[in-house]
This record gives C-alpha cells, structure tokens and sequence, in this order.
C-alpha cells in the first residue's frame, strides 16, 4: 500500500514526527475535532482536495476515488463516502477562524491571494 511505503522512506530517513503525517493522509485515525489544528488534519484535508494537478471540491474528489477505487464494492464505497464525510467535519474545523471558504480557495490559490490572517 502506498500509504506504508512512504510511512517507511520517512522512517528510513529518520523522519519520525513526518512519517505519521504521512501514514494518515489517506484515513485519518488520530484527530480532535474541538481541539487545535494538527498537521495530520491539515495534509489529510489537502489530500482530499488535490486531483493530480489541481484543487477540487471534496464532492469532486469523492466521485473520483469512488470511481478509481471504489470497484464498485459497496463496502468499500461506504467507507469512502464515511472517509469523506469526517473531511467535511475536518474542513469545517480548519476554516472556522480563516477569512476566506473553501468553495474560494482555487480561485484565491490561483491568483495567490490566500489570506492566513
């Protein structure tokens, strides 16, 4: 799985602290939805709304991991759909204190006018 192998380049090179960020990009497992921001949540949300070269809606990204991945597995389907929903939870918490949505951050991350403040 590539999630174990980049978990294990990272360990290789003694990248301890970045090998367990790596390890929940994909399904996140240790998280607190009230409490501060994690760089786990922040990579896992990040995956989430990359497809190769671009930023995308979540709703975009899950119908192309549902396609790609879901093999029309109804279990697996439910749990990407589930995966997706603690997402929206994630997002939630993460735009909470910013000054712009995540329905505008392509546009701003395209003319570069994100700000964090």
């Amino acid at each position: 799985m590539p999630v174990e192998i980049g978990r294990r380049i990272c360990l290789e090179n003694h990248l301890d602290e970045t090998a367990s960020i790596v390890a929940e990009h994909v399904r996140l497992k240790d998280y607190n939805l009230n409490g501060d921001y994690s760089e786990k949540e922040i990579v896992f949300y990040s995956d989430k709304r990359v497809n190769h070269d671009g930023i995308v809606s979540l709703e975009d990204r899950l119908s192309y991991i549902l396609a790609r991945y879901g093999k029309n597995d109804e279990g697996i389907c439910r749990a990407i759909r589930m995966n997706f929903e603690l997402c929206k939870r994630v997002e939630k918490k993460l735009f909470k204190k910013l000054t712009f949505s995540p329905e505008s951050l392509a546009s701003l991350a395209e003319n570069e006018e994100i700000g964090l403040t």
